[in-house]
């Protein structure tokens, strides 16, 4: 058994999903910088000098196909969620719209 060293390839790894493991990576990278989402469309400023993948391999189409990932806000069991070009944790992505709509709630009583 190979030793894995890059905690952004061990996450993209544990999931055996070779066909979005760049997105993976890229999305576990973005959440140590303390994003809660990979912005898809502005990939390539994200990637680092050591990034394992190349891209042109894979396609971004594969993010929505996958069936580790659920497609808008119905919340399911799949870890992953794809929104608005956008990939997030299931986690996170709640967290995100839990958010949103305290803040609405809250705005919506404010008086101005």
């Amino acid at each position: 058994m190979e030793t894995i060293n890059d905690v952004h390839l061990q996450f993209a790894a544990y999931f055996h999903a070779k066909e979005i493991a760049p997105y993976l990576y890229l999305l576990s990278q973005m959440m140590e910088e303390g994003s809660t989402c990979l912005y898809v469309a502005g990939i390539e400023k994200e990637k680092k000098d050591n990034f394992p993948f190349d891209l042109d391999q894979y396609e971004v189409s594969a993010i929505a196909g996958s069936p580790l990932v659920n497609r808008g806000e119905a919340m399911s069991d799949r870890p992953f969620v794809w929104d608005r070009d956008r990939l997030y944790l299931q986690r996170y992505f709640r967290y995100e719209i839990g958010l949103i709509a305290k803040i609405k709630e809250i705005g919506g009583r404010w008086q101005w």
